[in-house]
């Protein structure tokens, strides 16, 4: 892949440890939305927003330091922001990665990002985190 954009889908890509298109993630969102559980939704409404043909996507904050407010965040951004993820923490081609953060606010939603396209190919499994042990 020569060029990094948000409409690319790495080759290597896996997501729960199937490879997949852009066309397979648009079609797996879709099931998400319809038939998946909550988090799941979240997770499909986030796909067919980043393959829109928008260069940025409408989210919320996370509310932490008050009610979750609406923000808007050019694709392009996370993008770069999503391969400086990656540098930082080291990854490399092949590596696998737990997205366990709810898809509904930013933090969730950007670090979906370094994981299914650019350079990287990442292996990628997509859970639910329902408890902290004590």
């Amino acid at each position: 892949m020569n060029t990094v954009t948000h409409k690319n889908v790495h080759n290597r890509f896996k997501l729960n440890g199937f490879h997949l298109t852009k066309e397979d993630l648009c079609r797996i969102a879709y099931s998400f939305i319809k038939e998946g559980e909550e988090f799941e939704q979240s997770v499909g409404d986030f796909l067919l927003d980043w393959f829109d043909d928008k260069s940025y996507i409408d989210m919320y904050t996370s509310g932490t330091t008050g009610t979750p407010k609406p923000i808007r965040i050019e694709k392009s951004a996370m993008v770069e922001s999503a391969l400086a993820t990656g540098d930082f923490f080291g990854l490399e081609p092949g590596d696998r990665v737990l997205h366990c953060l709810p898809a509904d606010y930013v933090a969730g939603k950007m670090m979906f990002c370094p994981f299914f396209y650019f350079r990287f190919g990442y292996g990628f499994c997509c859970a639910k985190l329902t408890s902290f042990g004590t």
